[in-house]
């Protein structure tokens, strides 16, 4: 059985390997298009332009040699942090890894002397959003629904003050 483990030790393989990862699960799984697929790499592409950053980590999960998922926190503002590209394939979920890579990305949020954790979402991931809300983040904005990514959604604002 190979074993799973998370690091911060990544490479640009890495950072592409997230962004196929969310194009394949979100199309798999909820019908996005390219146009979202864009969106990730366009915004990974400038988080890895300024990597490495004091305040800004990501979290690579690996099964064997293979990325099964990821989370990141970056810098908005001085005092106020998101939460990104944070999802599982399919094969590690169940498994309590994605409440410990929250975990590690909020404990990171506290110790950079951030105050605020923000984090974009859509109204289909009800799983995800019960994991946000049980660590106390609160929903604070709701947009109007679109389908540019291929798909209806509304996309949610969550925060967690600490």
């Amino acid at each position: 059985m190979e074993q799973t483990t998370i690091r911060t030790i990544f490479s640009r393989a890495d950072v592409q390997a997230v962004i196929s990862l969310h194009a394949e699960i979100y199309q798999h799984e909820y019908g996005f298009n390219q146009v979202f697929a864009d969106y990730v790499a366009t915004a990974l592409a400038d988080y890895w332009a300024r990597f490495p950053h004091p305040r800004e980590e990501l979290w690579i999960v690996e099964k064997g040699s293979v990325v099964c998922g990821s989370i990141a926190l970056v810098q908005r503002e001085a005092e106020i942090a998101q939460l990104r590209w944070f999802l599982l394939a399919a094969e590690v979920r169940g498994q309590g890894l994605g409440q410990l890579l929250l975990q590690k990305a909020l404990s990171f949020a506290r110790d950079r002397n951030y105050k605020v954790v923000q984090l974009w979402t859509v109204n289909l991931l009800t799983q995800a959003a019960q994991l946000y809300q049980k660590a106390g983040f609160v929903k604070i904005a709701e947009q109007e629904p679109h389908a540019k990514w291929g798909t209806l959604v509304s996309e949610q604002c969550y925060e967690l003050r600490f």
